[in-house]
């Protein structure tokens, strides 16, 4: 039997692997006597020879049989180069050319070109999950460790023959994915893309200047800052002498040095003391328990000390006040969301606590000095930096979002848009698409359901990752090296652009995934669900409905619909963790003449009102070839050789390549958190061949190192 590893305690020697059939599987030292478990990691495939229940095993839990042997299917090749694991997402490239291609919007009450319809079955190719917004259950229970975790079943409708409930797709989810793929294809623009500028954490080396707001800038004049010195304050010495203080207090402060020599705080007092020396100034606090470890026990021990550095003042402008307001806010509100989470409780009451929202006179911050102004202006030492530039401003004006019913792209013309322009100009529009999508519902004899599972967490994107998001448009390869050192690329970096549109790769289409790969050890939280899967093997049947369309504009959906063979859809919920990969057949294409149709309007019989109708048994050879035929002649490549077209067929290849583990960065295969594989990722190394890892591109087939000290340069 085949499986894939799901469990390794290598200092117990026992071994657990999910099989295809289902079944856990365990095996203790006896079995692993001969197998080096250093060669091996979680999610890898081999095969094994299962025992049965032959009475209770030595090591496992309930429900698990023994097996006696395995053998290693290919296993990477760990003792000398890295552990390479592939993202779940990459990005199809969009052109560097602009194409003439944009034209005004088609009327609607027009009859023009292709009108008609096209059936399509839709097939469940991995587990698959959309939910019914009836079911969802929420966990209320107070002080319980699942509060807040919800339940969901699938998303079904009841049947009209016998009233039981079958399963459904709605026809915006499948538009939805059917867009992406087809503006993609058509070299389109995005749907939408983010004016708002991103935050990002403090990079290491970022030193910043202690300060006290002395006054806020209006429009007319700049505000005024005072560089001020810091000096640590224990817990115990403001536990000790003021308990009665507030962040941003002035105190006087008595100070003595450490073994090293540097300042500390050694007591503090409300008013001028007369036997002692000692310097006025603020108190910065920011709170106890804003820095904790995993047990919830903070791990600060201490706050800090403001005093006058020097009598100058340096400038600040209300966009500074402006980007400070936002990054608190989102900060605030983050806490609120997190409030009710138990792991973040704590964290998010000292944050809520703070009164540094908005930014007013006498508000203790840091910032960063540039030409004799102050900048990005933080409330605590480590604070997070707003970018000037947007993700919008990354990406080519071309491809922004379509804003002028005469200048459409074709995606907009198909699909529509919606414009938020400025009241009464051209620019305030919005159009109607010319397809429509229905519901898919269920065809087969007897619904296949999968386990019910709690997903891994799906968290939101993070487009802060600049080595994943980024590329430098002029070297894509060389986005890193700055002599000995990596370089930080980011959103004000004027060599940046976006990578381009964001997809997922398809996952195992037999066997476990990574939803299943760690069952049993998920914790029921907030930020996780349980739902009831759709199992693979479903079949669906949708249409979708065609009006006014030229003959190119019909082959590109129906690419888009079909696809090349070896490809596959992605769609629903739980993309970056293996679900949702479907395969869309066109069963027929109907072409309607609409002036005969409408002629035969009030008709009595079915057939005259559909006299006229044709079907376009050949829609591959002549409207495919043609939206090809249109691409080659805009872009001047054979379409199969458009970077666009390259990196699609790369990404929805399915069966996918499964040669490498599909799953976020991780450091060393541990369950250490996400981000800290980036923070590792940025750090200088004394190392001086290392360089900052980036997202390979989709077409390349490399991997991702997960192992950054093991990795070197090669090139």
């Amino acid at each position: 039997m085949q499986g894939k590893i799901s469990q390794i305690d290598r200092q117990r020697r026992i071994l657990r692997i999910s099989g295809t059939d289902g079944k856990v599987y365990v095996a203790d030292k006896a079995v692993l006597k001969d197998l080096d478990l250093s060669l091996i990691n979680v999610g890898d495939s081999l095969h094994f020879v299962p025992a049965g229940n032959k009475g209770e095993p030595k090591v496992g839990r309930i429900g698990e049989d023994r097996f006696e042997s395995i053998t290693l299917s290919d296993p990477q090749d760990y003792s000398t180069g890295p552990r390479e694991f592939r993202n779940p997402y990459n990005f199809v490239r969009v052109a560097k050319q602009e194409a003439e291609f944009k034209k005004a919007f088609v009327p609607h009450d027009n009859f023009q070109g292709l009108s008609g319809t096209v059936t399509c079955r839709l097939k469940t190719l991995t587990p698959f999950f959309t939910p019914d917004s009836n079911t969802i259950k929420q966990d209320t229970e107070e002080g319980s460790e699942t509060k807040g975790h919800k339940r969901m079943d699938y998303c079904s409708i009841e049947a009209p023959s016998n009233k039981l409930r079958i399963p459904m797709i709605h026809g915006s989810t499948i538009r939805g994915a059917i867009r992406s793929v087809f503006e993609a294809a058509t070299n389109s623009g995005f749907t939408a893309i983010s004016s708002k500028q991103l935050d990002r954490r403090s990079l290491p080396g970022e030193c910043r200047t202690a300060g006290r707001v002395v006054k806020l800038p209006t429009h007319n004049t700049p505000g005024e800052i005072q560089k001020m010195r810091t000096v640590r304050v224990p817990f115990d010495v403001l536990d000790r002498d003021a308990v009665w203080a507030a962040d941003g207090d002035e105190v006087w402060a008595e100070l003595g040095n450490t073994p090293n020599n540097n300042e500390i705080v050694v007591a503090l007092h409300k008013q001028k003391p007369d036997e002692v020396k000692a310097k006025k100034g603020y108190l910065k606090l920011t709170g106890k328990h804003i820095i904790t470890n995993e047990a919830g026990a903070s791990l600060k021990h201490s706050e800090r000390f403001f005093y006058e550095a020097d009598k100058k003042l340096l400038r600040f402008s209300t966009e500074e006040v402006k980007a400070y307001n936002e990054l608190i806010k989102a900060q605030h509100d983050r806490a609120k969301q997190q409030r009710d989470s138990s792991e973040n409780a704590v964290v998010a009451a000292e944050i809520l606590k703070r009164d540094n929202y908005p930014l007013k006179e006498g508000q203790l911050v840091y910032f960063r000095e540039s030409n004799g102004d102050a900048c990005d202006l933080g409330y605590v030492s480590i604070p997070r930096y707003r970018y000037r530039q947007s993700v919008r401003d990354l990406l080519n004006p071309f491809f922004h979002p379509a804003t002028d019913n005469q200048q459409l792209d074709p995606a907009a013309r198909l699909f529509g848009f919606v414009s938020e322009g400025k009241q009464g100009s051209s620019q305030r529009s919005s159009y109607a698409g010319r397809v429509s999508f229905s519901d898919a519902h269920f065809t087969g004899d007897k619904v296949k359901y999968a386990a019910e599972v709690t997903l891994e967490i799906l968290s939101s994107p993070k487009p802060t990752s600049c080595e994943f998001y980024l590329t430098n448009a002029d070297d894509p390869t060389d986005v890193w090296v700055d002599g000995k050192h990596p370089r930080h690329c980011h959103y004000d970096d004027k060599t940046m652009r976006l990578r381009g549109r964001k997809f997922y790769w398809h996952q195992e289409d037999k066997g476990q995934y990574q939803w299943q790969e760690k069952q049993g050890m998920k914790k029921q939280n907030s930020q996780n669900s349980t739902v009831r899967l759709l199992a693979a093997d479903n079949e669906f049947r949708f249409k979708v409905h065609f009006s006014n369309l030229e003959g190119y504009e019909l082959g590109a959906l129906l690419w888009s619909l079909a696809l090349d063979e070896g490809m596959a859809h992605k769609m629903g919920m739980g993309k970056p963790i293996g679900l949702g990969s479907v395969a869309i057949i066109v069963e027929d294409v109907v072409l309607i003449d609409r002036n005969t149709r409408y002629q035969q309007l009030f008709s009595a019989t079915r057939e005259s009102f559909e006299a006229g109708n044709q079907a376009a048994s050949n829609w591959r050879e002549k409207y495919v070839a043609e939206f090809q035929d249109w691409m080659e002649q805009r872009f001047g490549k054979p379409f199969e050789q458009l970077s666009n077209i390259v990196d699609l067929s790369a990404i929805l290849q399915f069966p996918a390549d499964y040669r490498l583990l599909t799953h976020y960065p991780l450091l060393e295969r541990t369950n250490a958190k996400n981000f800290e594989w980036f923070m590792k990722n940025r750090k200088p190394e004394k190392i001086r061949d290392r360089r900052a890892q980036i997202l390979p591109f989709t077409e390349q087939v490399e991997g991702v190192p997960d192992d950054l000290k093991r990795w070197r340069r090669s090139d």
